[in-house]
C-alpha cells in the first residue's frame, strides 16, 4: 500500500524472532507441478509487448507463469477482536461468486510477522487455500508503512526470512515470492537500490529458484529510478528472473519528473526488457496528482502486465484525518464496531474487514467500491 494511507491495523509484536512455524496448518492443497520448491525450480511463459535485446528480454518469457490478473489480501492484522491475529475466513467462497467474469487469476496476499500475524501455520494455510480454490499465489514480506525505515538492514532482514521461512511457506503449495512490499524511499538512488537487491536476491536464491517480483521504490511509484537499477545505473540488478511492480493510486507522484504517473513512465520501465506488473492499483477518497490511474492500469493490461486491484479486504485507509487519529490510538480488540465497518469500506472490495475462520463460511458482501477494482481487472 502507498505512502498516504494507513495500511492496516496493527497488533505489535516481538519481532519475526518470536514467530513460531507451527506446521500442520489448514486446508492443505496437492503440490502443484510447476512449482517453486527449491532454488533448482524455475519459471513457465510470460508476453509482453517489448522485446528489447538484452538478458533481460530473453529471461522474461520465463519469468511469470501462470500470474493472471488478481487482487491483494491482508489479513495479517484481523479479526480485530483477536489478540491473536491472522486466524481469518479469506471469503473464497464469495471471491468464486462474485468473480462472476472469472477475472481474478491469482492472489498477492501480504504477511507481516513483524507487527501483524504470529504464527506463520496461517499464513501457510492462506496460501494453501489459496491453491485449493484456484488462484496463483504471491506471497509477500509486508512492513507496516508506520515501521518502515527503508534502510538495507531492513531488506536483508526480509530476505533472511524468505531464506528461513520459503520452505515452510510452500511446503504444500507453490507460491512467486515478492521479496518485500514498497521497500525504497521516494529518493534513493538508483544504485543504492540496486546494489542493495543484488544482496537480498542473492540470499533468497539459497533456497528459491523461481521468479522474484520487486516493487519499485517510493512506493511503486519511482519509475524511472527502478528503470536505471535495471539498465543505465553505474551497478544494475543482475539477475534477470524479476518481475518489477508498479504501483498505482491516484495519489500516485513520480519524484523523478515532479508529476502525477503518466503511461510515459510505464514505458520507460517496460523499455529496459524486464518483466513488469502492477502490484497494487486502486482509488482513495482523497483524491490526488494521478486521476488518470485507471488508463494507467489499462495501458499496463493492454501490455500484458498483470494487474492486482488494492485490495479485495483488509484495508483500513481512513477516510479522513479523524479517522486516522483514531486509528492510531486505538487497540485493534477495542476497535468501534462502527469505525470498523466504515474503515472496512474505503478501499475493500467486500465487507466487513476480515473475520474469524469458524466452521462455516463467514458472510461478506460486496462494496461499492467493487466495481471500481473490478472494471479493470
Amino acid at each position: 500500500m502507498c505512502d498516504a494511507g494507513y495500511a492496516g491495523l496493527q497488533q505489535p509484536s516481538d519481532g519475526y524472532s518470536n514467530v513460531k512455524q507451527s506446521g500442520g496448518g489448514y486446508g492443505s492443497s496437492p503440490n502443484p507441478s510447476g512449482g517453486y520448491s527449491d532454488a533448482k525450480q524455475s519459471g513457465g511463459g510470460y508476453s509482453s509487448s517489448q522485446n528489447p535485446s538484452d538478458s533481460y528480454a530473453s529471461a522474461r518469457s520465463t519469468v511469470s507463469a501462470g500470474l493472471g490478473n488478481g487482487v491483494n489480501l491482508q489479513p495479517s492484522y484481523y479479526p480485530l477482536e483477536s489478540k491473536e491475529t491472522g486466524d481469518v475466513d479469506l471469503g473464497w467462497k464469495w471471491m468464486r461468486q462474485f468473480d462472476t467474469e472469472g477475472l481474478i487469476k491469482s492472489v498477492r496476499i501480504e504477511i507481516d510477522p513483524l507487527h501483524g500475524v504470529a504464527n506463520l501455520a496461517n499464513a501457510q494455510r492462506w496460501i494453501n487455500e489459496a491453491v485449493a480454490n484456484g488462484y496463483a499465489p504471491i506471497a509477500t514480506y509486508h512492513i507496516d508503512t508506520q515501521y518502515m525505515q527503508h534502510t538495507a538492514v531492513e531488506l536483508l532482514e526480509a530476505a533472511n526470512w524468505w531464506v528461513t521461512n520459503y520452505r515452510y511457506l510452500a511446503r504444500n503449495a507453490a507460491l512467486t515470492i515478492n521479496l518485500i512490499n514498497e521497500w525504497g524511499d521516494k529518493g534513493i538512488t538508483a544504485e543504492d537500490f540496486a546494489d542493495t537487491y543484488n544482496k537480498a536476491i542473492a540470499m533468497v536464491r539459497s533456497t528459491y529458484g523461481g521468479p522474484i517480483i520487486v516493487d519499485a521504490p517510493g512506493f511503486g511509484q519511482a519509475l524511472q529510478t527502478a528503470a536505471l537499477a535495471i539498465k543505465g545505473a553505474q551497478i544494475t540488478i543482475k539477475d534477470p528472473q524479476i518481475i518489477m511492480s508498479a504501483h498505482i493510486y491516484n495519489d500516485a507522484w513520480n519524484p523523478s519528473t515532479g508529476k502525477g504517473l503518466q503511461r510515459s513512465d510505464l514505458d520507460t520501465l517496460a523499455a529496459t526488457g524486464v518483466a513488469c506488473m502492477v502490484g497494487e492499483f486502486g482509488e482513495k477518497k482523497t483524491g490526488g496528482n494521478t486521476p488518470n490511474w485507471a488508463d494507467l492500469v489499462d495501458y499496463a493490461k493492454s501490455n500484458n502486465w498483470p494487474v492486482f486491484g488494492w485490495a479485495w479486504n483488509g484495508d483500513a485507509t481512513p477516510l479522513n484525518a479523524e479517522d486516522l487519529g483514531k486509528v492510531l490510538t486505538t487497540p485493534p480488540a477495542e476497535m468501534p464496531m462502527a469505525l470498523a465497518v466504515q474503515l472496512g469500506k474505503a478501499m475493500n472490495m467486500i465487507s466487513p474487514l476480515f473475520q474469524a475462520r469458524v466452521k462455516e463460511p463467514q458472510k461478506y458482501d460486496q462494496t461499492e467500491y467493487f466495481k471500481t477494482i473490478y472494471a479493470h481487472l
